[in-house]
Order: C-alpha cells, then sequence, then structure tokens
C-alpha cells in the first residue's frame, strides 16, 4: 500500500475513484474496501465508491461454457450446410 500511496501523492491525486465490484482482496487485505480510505486519510486524498462500474472477470465454468457453446455452434453450421458439387 505504501506503494501505491507514494504513486498516488507523487501524481498530486487528491480523490481516488473505487470501481471495484468485489469490496475484498483475499491476497492483499490492506486493500479491502474499508480500509483503504482509513490509509489514505493521512495524505488528505479522498475515496468514492462508484457503484455499478466494475464487475468480476467471468469464471472458469462461464469461460468453458462459452467456448463449448462457440464451437457447438460451428459444429452445427458445418453440418447443415450444403455440400459442395463434386467435379
Amino acid at each position: 500500500m505504501t506503494a501505491s500511496i507514494d504513486m498516488l501523492t507523487g501524481h498530486g491525486v487528491t480523490m481516488l475513484f473505487e470501481l471495484r465490484a468485489g469490496p475484498r482482496s483475499r491476497p492483499i487485505p490492506q486493500d479491502d474496501r474499508e480500509k483503504v480510505p482509513e490509509a489514505l486519510a493521512p495524505f488528505a486524498i479522498d475515496q468514492t465508491l462508484v457503484e455499478g462500474q466494475g464487475g468480476f472477470r467471468p469464471t472458469p465454468f462461464a469461460c468453458v461454457t462459452a467456448t463449448y457453446r462457440a464451437s457447438r455452434a460451428r459444429t452445427q453450421r458445418r453440418q447443415t450446410a450444403p455440400a459442395p458439387p463434386h467435379g
């Protein structure tokens, strides 16, 4: 968090907009939505939550499902396409 604060203050940032859909960070607990404003306050940096702008990455299952559907659609198109004339 110190490196992030140094970068923000070095560029004169006074407002940080929170776009994350998830309020928590398991790998980096100091980046939890409740802890960030406390860490930024001594440096006169405010934080504002912007709802509805962030989003979760698709789950691996959703990615697999999308890939499967696309593959199935290609196969169906090939099966219903007219055969080329033999010459």
